[in-house]
């Protein structure tokens, strides 16, 4: 559960170092992040990843993976620093997560002291209010999205990116749970009898290459799905390039694509805003699902999971 306000996160992540807890509730947060890239990274805790030191979390899928330390003493600052200095295994993304200056000024600004005479490549470094915000989570996630999309390739000229992610306005059941990571309900206002709606996305697409890109398939992958038994049921923005209409067939869990009609170009340095209806929705069911857009040669870009609760 996400914490509501960085007052409370403080609060909470005070508590779990003094209880010596602080890296158990850091790698919950962890696997939650890792959970919701692109094919489902799996994070284990406490393991030898890099020979002779023992690492906090390596989340791993497809044949790349993300080294992670946790930074919440002074005293093991250099020393684990070294340890992902250490790690010179290509397809590895290492990262640090250190507690915020508000939680501990001392610690943080020692941390960016010799995070910034060393450097080593590939090293990134988030703060624990990035992992366990509601305000920042998020944001957080798609940054991830974009590193882990950085190891496939490097130099290619059409390099789609995800630039924004939410409900269509005007849908009168469809609402964000701020609790839950790109969590939505449909059931606002619902009366048992009435038809249920489908949820419908913007998706706003940037494409940062030099080329092109031509988005001509689409695909929704049900990864998830747990029932959930509940009562009786039945300006000037940017305008969306078209609608994609994926078939949610009621959570049943698989993977499904469809061929875009007309394929959707995206010119070097512009947006494109799609929107996308998941169709037949059902319910009494909730679960996390991936939705994402085939372009270019066989290239994917795979949206953040959604959890989706009915």
């Amino acid at each position: 559960m996400l914490f509501e306000s960085e007052m409370d996160a403080k609060r909470h992540l005070l508590a779990a170092r003094t209880g010596h807890q602080l890296h158990a509730l850091l790698a919950t947060f962890v696997k939650e992040l890792a959970s919701r890239l692109s094919n489902r990274f799996a994070t284990v805790t406490e393991i030898y990843a890099v020979k002779g030191a023992r690492n906090d979390a390596l989340s791993c899928a497809g044949g790349r993976e993300i080294l992670w330390e946790f930074f919440g003493t002074r005293s093991r600052v250099e020393e684990d620093l070294r340890k992902l200095e250490r790690d010179d295994e290509p397809n590895r993304l290492k990262v640090a997560v250190v507690l915020d200056r508000e939680v501990d000024e001392a610690l943080f600004d020692k941390f960016m002291r010799a995070f910034q005479g060393s450097r080593p490549s590939r090293v990134q470094y988030i703060t624990a209010f990035d992992l366990v915000a509601s305000s920042r989570f998020e944001r957080t996630v798609q940054r991830f999205q974009h590193l882990v999309d950085a190891f496939d390739h490097q130099d290619w000229p059409d390099q789609l990116e995800l630039v924004e992610l939410d409900l269509a306005p005007g849908l009168r059941r469809w609402e964000r749970v701020e609790s839950i990571p790109f969590g939505f309900a449909g059931l606002r206002g619902h009366r048992p009898f009435q038809r249920l709606q489908d949820p419908v996305f913007v998706v706003d697409i940037l494409n940062k290459g030099s080329r092109e890109a031509r988005i001509a398939e689409a695909f929704i992958n049900v990864r998830f799905r747990q029932t959930k038994l509940h009562g009786l049921a039945e300006g000037r923005l940017l305008v969306p390039a078209c609608e994609v209409e994926l078939p949610l067939d009621a959570g049943d869990e698989g993977y499904r694509r469809v061929r875009l009609p007309t394929p959707v170009l995206v010119p070097p340095g512009r947006h494109t805003r799609l929107r996308v209806r998941l169709k037949d929705a059902g319910y009494a069911w909730r679960g996390e699902v991936e939705v994402g857009f085939v372009y270019g040669r066989g290239r994917r870009l795979v949206l953040p999971a959604l959890s989706l609760l009915l």
